[in-house]
């Protein structure tokens, strides 16, 4: 078919018609929804500090360290009546290398009535914290806080735990002073935030001793996770008075559990590989609250299967042993284990020949003498 150049013209001109049609369409879509936006912002823009523990860099690189890092947040309103009000918009987390702070923006409503608000701060929220908040409207605080989680679930073969990597801003949890927000208002910063998850790091005895089962005569080579929590709570029961305002530092007395299925309770078995180490401290193990339990138990209680192997028979396949987190006050269990605590177990001696799977491990009589320390939970720099 030859077409002549009016037809041709007639057909750029109705083309460019369509184009400008839809154009025009996509544009007022756009400025409807711009323009209920516009509507719903806040009138006030709230400038905010936040403090992730203490202060500390990753490197002389000036890159902030994983534990303390901030990718996003969360901002919620609540009044002074501990409803909650709204999801306040809020900028992009900027760290602050001379004040070795991040800096967030929050916009919020001037009140009326002179009526008070706090902000809570959901730090580095995963896929299942994001939500309708609207649904929460009027709801006590308490009740809309037990109903944010977050993801720390691994594949069916125990792979992509999120936390294996250290590429996850590990989540974190931190609310302001109650305030009345006026065109001046301030709130006291920086608004310190307590990690959702704890830390964990195994360590072989370094000193040196005749004692042929110690552990120092062996290298760690694996660290294999066992019945870690699939989701945990980002903020953790109602803090008062003085544990709220030294939060930081607050030693849980319980978990903080979140009530879901059973049957997705619980990780596989997740594996940590070292290569030759004494040591985790280079790849740390995080996991969600749990509660403790009887110990050598097979289900539900937190325990770890180290891969250990002789200094003197490297070429020997390694063996496996079980490293429980026993309760100080009760060696027949397993102390909880609890957020934003540091639990660092020391391996002293070896006791037995070790098992040949980590699954056969989980219930053999064989084990490992270890001591647990609880410290507070520091970020130390490291040169790169």
């Amino acid at each position: 078919m030859i077409l002549t150049n009016r037809k041709i013209y007639s057909y750029v001109r109705c083309v460019k018609l369509v184009l400008h049609t839809l154009l025009l369409m996509f544009l007022f879509a756009c400025q409807t929804d711009l323009e209920t936006e516009v509507n719903q912002q806040p009138q006030k823009f709230i400038h905010l500090e936040l403090a992730t523990g203490e202060a500390g860099l990753a490197s002389v690189t000036g890159e902030v360290a994983y534990e303390q890092r901030i990718d996003n947040v969360i901002a919620l309103v609540f009044n002074q009546n501990n409803e909650f009000v709204y999801k306040a918009i809020s900028s992009e987390p900027k760290y602050d290398n001379s004040k070795r702070k991040y800096d967030i923006k929050v916009s919020l409503f001037e009140s009326e009535n002179k009526e008070k608000y706090s902000v809570s701060l959901l730090v580095n929220p995963t896929k299942s914290t994001y939500t309708n908040f609207k649904v929460y409207e009027g709801k006590q605080k308490e009740y809309v806080l037990k109903k944010l989680l977050y993801d720390s679930e691994s594949d069916t073969d125990g792979k992509n735990y999120p936390w294996q990597k250290l590429e996850n801003g590990i989540p974190m949890y931190g609310e302001t002073d109650y305030k009345e927000i006026t065109s001046t208002t301030t709130f006291n910063t920086p608004v310190k935030l307590l990690r959702a998850v704890a830390k964990v790091d195994i360590f072989l005895n370094s000193e040196e001793n005749n004692n042929e089962g110690s552990a120092v005569n062996y290298i760690l080579s694996e660290v294999h996770l066992f019945n870690s929590i699939t989701m945990g709570r980002i903020a953790p029961e109602m803090l008062h008075g003085a544990e709220q305002k030294n939060w930081e530092r607050f030693i849980p007395s319980t978990p903080s559990m979140p009530s879901f299925d059973n049957n997705h309770k619980y990780n596989p078995s997740v594996l940590y590989k070292y290569g030759k180490v004494q040591s985790t401290v280079l790849n740390p193990i995080m996991l969600a609250e749990n509660k403790g339990g009887i110990r050598g138990s097979s289900e539900e209680v937190t325990t770890f299967i180290i891969g250990l192997t002789p200094k003197d028979k490297l070429s020997n396949p390694k063996r496996y042993y079980r490293v429980d987190v026993v309760d100080a006050t009760d060696d027949a269990h397993t102390a909880a284990i609890l957020r934003n605590q540091y639990y660092k177990l020391l391996v002293r001696n070896v006791l037995g020949e070790g098992s040949d799977t980590p699954e056969e491990a989980l219930d053999s009589k064989d084990r490992c003498d270890a001591t647990l320390s609880i410290v507070p939970w520091k970020v130390q720099k490291r040169d790169a």
